[in-house]
């Protein structure tokens, strides 16, 4: 098994509490994924993958960096999932999907039955709220002396918006995803 270990690079906090619930996670091999589709492909075709889940948004790179020819050519096929994109539309259908091929149907249905319970109670709390909030989640707060990052429309923006929301980094500062300096607009 290997991964691309966001929650180590990108939030301590939720990887201290991983490895504490969960220890083995802590000797996984980190494939160090990033979005230009590099990869540590050597390292990971070592540990003789039946599998490589990744999400869709990678898969452009994946194919450009011949990462999914490579792959190919060994047997191992990649199961692409989008829980980034749109996270409230796909997150329940990608965990139902990776779960099959994993075999864990019935750990996927209680999560997907929860998170469905959940994102109704939300949906249903935010319904009549007026006027919709205007919203900068700054997603990667902490993680250095860098400001700000947006996942724009994708991500939590992806969540903002379902809940009728307006993301504010499209809205005042017109910065594409990634990360951006807030300015002073000129009045």
């Amino acid at each position: 098994m290997a991964w691309n270990n966001l929650a180590k690079k990108q939030d301590v906090a939720t990887w201290q509490m991983l490895k504490t619930t969960w220890p083995q996670s802590a000797t996984i091999l980190d494939m160090g994924f990033s979005d230009k589709g590099n990869v540590d492909l050597e390292s990971v075709i070592a540990r003789q993958p039946d599998l490589m889940i990744a999400q869709l948004r990678a898969r452009p790179a994946l194919m450009e960096s011949g990462v999914i020819d490579k792959l190919s050519a060994l047997h191992v096929p990649v199961l692409f999932v989008d829980y980034e994109i749109d996270p409230a539309k796909d997150t329940a259908p990608a965990s139902t999907c990776w779960a099959k091929s994993l075999t864990a149907e019935s750990q996927a249905k209680a999560f997907t039955d929860y998170y469905r319970q959940q994102l109704q109670s939300i949906r249903q709390k935010t319904a009549t709220i007026t006027p919709k909030a205007n919203v900068f989640v700054e997603a990667l707060a902490g993680n250095s002396d860098a400001c700000c990052f947006t996942h724009g429309h994708s991500g939590w923006g992806g969540w903002w918006r379902r809940s009728g929301r307006t993301i504010s980094v499209r809205s005042c500062c017109r910065a594409p995803p990634g990360s951006f300096r807030w300015r002073k607009s000129s009045a």
